[in-house]
């Protein structure tokens, strides 16, 4: 799969997953939007020996309901 194509359909996951990600009037994605670490399974992270953890280039928040 070319990697801009799977960026691509994980970017459409996140805009499916947050309703209000895309300023409809403008068609942009809002500038500056975070999503707190409690929307996503611990199977989204990739975790190091030293207690820290990074969010995975194709993880899209799962849980609750997201809005921004």
């Amino acid at each position: 799969m070319n990697l801009n194509k799977k960026y691509v359909q994980v970017f459409e996951k996140w805009v499916s997953a947050i309703p209000n990600l895309m300023n409809v009037e403008q068609g942009v994605i809002r500038q500056f939007t975070r999503v707190c670490e409690v929307h996503f399974n611990q199977d989204a992270y990739t975790i190091f020996s030293d207690n820290r953890r990074l969010l995975k280039r194709d993880s899209v928040p799962t849980i609750g309901k997201l809005s921004i």
